[in-house]
């Protein structure tokens, strides 16, 4: 068994490169269509909306079903199978020459989406209880720099090589990720069952708390993707179609996660003080205000800001 901290190292790393390769391509997807598929301005939108959704939810029908095999034939399994997919549609991302192809390889993202999840489900596996809390801190801070980071990689590719160059970087990476999986990482063991005395079963989503959770998180979700799609759109709108709208488009979807990476240890601070309820309606809150805000300059600096 490899050193816990190890494998908390290279699952970080992934993390990191998993969450880039993903922020290289997505705030882009309205110009590559426009530029490299022949979307009409018109019809951008539509398109755009289509190709952007459907991974999600073919992503979303699967990952109950992810979850029982991760069960039952292995976490390190579903992570590999997750990474080398995601690799593949990447890869074929940068080959299509029409919307219809590119909807098709979105769809096959659906079925290959997971890899985040088996992630946190290998270091819940590997990592000892006491240092599962830090550990998890961790990978989330690798998240966010992903987050960050991938905006301005793929604004920087697409202005010195075209947009195509972002899909194979960021098949590269997720081919990188899939092979450190396959040769590095240890299959986690599995737990042994154990004997249950005679307790009712309860079904998770007849919990409140449960059912609650899982409804401010999906309308959350639901918010933040609503803006997602067309933020290049609108930073060009905004930049009046001047300057590099690829770089423009990284650095302002960029802002969000530094800003996010800065404040998110005064959050834990802050929940850990006046307790995580109060932190969790005044970053509702907050966020609500702050999204009804970003509607009103009319200047890219002031967007930003």
């Amino acid at each position: 068994m490899k050193n816990w901290k190890i494998v908390l190292a290279i699952l970080t790393v992934n993390v990191v490169l998993m969450a880039a390769g993903y922020t290289m391509l997505i705030p882009f997807l309205p110009m590559y269509l426009m530029n490299e598929l022949g979307v009409s301005a018109d019809d951008v939108k539509m398109w755009n909306g289509a190709i952007f959704s459907i991974t999600f939810l073919i992503g979303g029908i699967m990952a109950p079903i992810w979850g029982k095999m991760a069960d039952t034939r292995g976490k390190k399994m579903m992570a590999v199978r997750a990474g080398a997919g995601l690799a593949l549609s990447y890869f074929l991302g940068g080959i299509v020459t029409t919307p219809e192809q590119m909807f098709g390889v979105r769809v096959l993202q659906g079925f290959a989406a997971g890899l985040w999840s088996a992630c946190l489900a290998i270091a819940t596996s590997l990592v000892p209880m006491e240092k599962l809390g830090v550990s998890l801190g961790i990978m989330q801070a690798g998240l966010t720099c992903g987050n960050v980071i991938g905006p301005l990689v793929g604004g920087s590719l697409a202005t010195l090589f075209g947009m195509r160059a972002s899909f194979f970087v960021a098949g590269g990476l997720l081919t990188i990720i899939t092979l450190v999986f396959m040769f590095y990482i240890p299959e986690p063991p599995k737990a042994e069952p154990k004997k249950l005395a005679a307790k009712p079963q309860v079904q998770l989503l007849q919990q409140p708390v449960i059912r609650e959770t899982l409804i401010y998180i999906a309308v959350a979700q639901m918010v933040i993707l609503l803006i997602q799609p067309i933020l290049s759109l609108y930073v060009a709108e905004l930049n009046h179609g001047e300057g590099n709208i690829m770089f423009l488009s990284g650095v302002a979807f960029s802002l969000v996660g530094i800003a996010s990476a800065i404040t998110a240890p005064s959050w834990g601070r802050f929940g850990q003080e006046h307790g995580f309820y109060k932190a969790l309606c005044a970053a509702t809150l907050l966020s609500g205000l702050m999204s009804a805000v970003t509607a009103m300059p009319q200047t890219l600096l002031l967007f930003c800001v």
